[in-house]
C-alpha cells in the first residue's frame, strides 16, 4: 500500500451543520504504524486558497499528471499527518510511487523535514 493513493474514510468538520461528520477522502500513504494501522498525507483540494502552506503543500495537477485520477487540483498535505486503519481503505485511486516518483518522493522528503522541524521545538 505505501506510494499509493487511497480513499478512506475520514472525518472533517462541517461548517453547515457545525460538527465533525466523516467522509472518504484520498489520502498517500507512507507507512505502516503497526499491522492495522497506516499512516497517511492527506489529499485535498483546500478550497480557501489562503490556507495552502507555500512549502509543505505539493500541488498535483491532473491535467499534467493524468494517471493521478484526482477529479480536480489537489494538494498533499505533508504537514497533516494522519494514522488510518487500514479497515477504512475504500478504493485505490493511483499507485504514485509507480507513476509519479518524484512527487512520491518529494512528499516524503517534506514530511521529513517538517517532523524534523516539530521535534527541534520540544
Amino acid at each position: 500500500m505505501i506510494g499509493k493513493i487511497c480513499t478512506f474514510h475520514m472525518p472533517y468538520y462541517d461548517i453547515k451543520s457545525r460538527k465533525m461528520l466523516i467522509k472518504a477522502r484520498p489520502a498517500l500513504v507512507i507507512g505502516y504504524a503497526d499491522k492495522t494501522d497506516l499512516t497517511v498525507l492527506p489529499v485535498s483540494k483546500v478550497s480557501d486558497q489562503r490556507r495552502i502552506h507555500p512549502k509543505y503543500d505539493i500541488k498535483v495537477d491532473p491535467s499534467l499528471y493524468p494517471k493521478s485520477n484526482l477529479s480536480c487540483v489537489s494538494y498533499i498535505r505533508t504537514h497533516k499527518v494522519y494514522t488510518v486503519n487500514s479497515q477504512e481503505l475504500n478504493v485505490i485511486v493511483c499507485d504514485l510511487k509507480a507513476e509519479y516518483d518524484e512527487i512520491y518522493l518529494r512528499a516524503l522528503c517534506l514530511f521529513e523535514e517538517y517532523t524534523k522541524k516539530l521535534l527541534e521545538q520540544i
